[in-house]
């Protein structure tokens, strides 16, 4: 999953991702970096096992007062981009 978020957060950093897989609720932090000198993807990998999809993907943007969106149904084995106001996930690849 990539995150872009509106305004100058492009890369939503600092946002929290709360997925559902199997009934199984996990919960993932968008950072650049874990520790000194340290960069890291933006990018949010998910492993869903032999799950053919993500139930629920819920997305609390940061600096937007909280604001929470959600997407459902997304398939195993793709990637997805998740536009901060746009209700659809663009499916952009393998």
């Amino acid at each position: 999953l990539t995150l872009v978020g509106a305004g100058t957060n492009r890369a939503a950093v600092g946002a929290a991702v709360e997925t559902e897989v199997g009934g199984v609720v996990r919960r993932w932090y968008v950072t650049p970096a874990h520790g000194y000198l340290s960069q890291s993807e933006v990018t949010v990998t998910v492993g869903l096992g032999p799950a053919e999809k993500v139930e629920r993907v819920t997305v609390k943007w940061p600096g937007s007062a909280g604001r929470k969106q959600a997407w459902t149904g997304l398939a195993a084995g793709r990637r997805y981009e998740l536009i901060e106001g746009e209700a659809a996930a663009r499916d952009v690849g393998p």
